[in-house]
């Protein structure tokens, strides 16, 4: 249905990259390390059996260097969402996810950062189910 990530470090050299379902049945986690020093991260996953489950994934965009971009995913047909998260394809301590959430009651929104001056590719990804009437 839903999860997350919790990073033993404060750093703000260490930043999270990554907090997505991961198949149907698990959640991935990822973080960056620009410290020299060891940081543990923890992926945490909210599970329930719901009809209509489903994970549905949006574009997957190239972010500009230099740039905080806005990725979504919507649920598809009448389905509202359970969670979700976002995936960037960086290894870069300048590419950090600043915010995943709900966006409007079919949608998740993600908004990334680029500190860089190279692109990557990021996306996200939705968990829905059908509502019961």
């Amino acid at each position: 249905m839903g999860g997350g990530a919790a990073s033993s470090s404060g750093s703000a050299f260490v930043t999270l990259s990554s907090t997505a379902p991961a198949g149907d049945r698990s959640w991935q986690v990822s973080e960056n390390n620009a410290t020299g020093e060891d940081a543990k991260v923890a992926a945490f996953a909210l599970c329930a059996s719901v009809p209509g489950y489903v994970v549905a994934h949006g574009l997957v965009l190239s972010i500009p260097g230099n740039s905080i971009a806005s990725l979504g995913a919507r649920c598809p047909g009448d389905k509202l969402p359970t969670g979700g998260g976002s995936v960037i394809q960086s290894k870069s301590i300048g590419a950090y996810l600043n915010l995943t959430e709900f966006g409007d009651s079919h949608d998740w929104v993600s908004f990334v950062t680029n500190t860089s001056a190279v692109p990557f590719k990021a996306s996200t990804t939705i968990v829905c189910a059908t509502v019961p009437k």
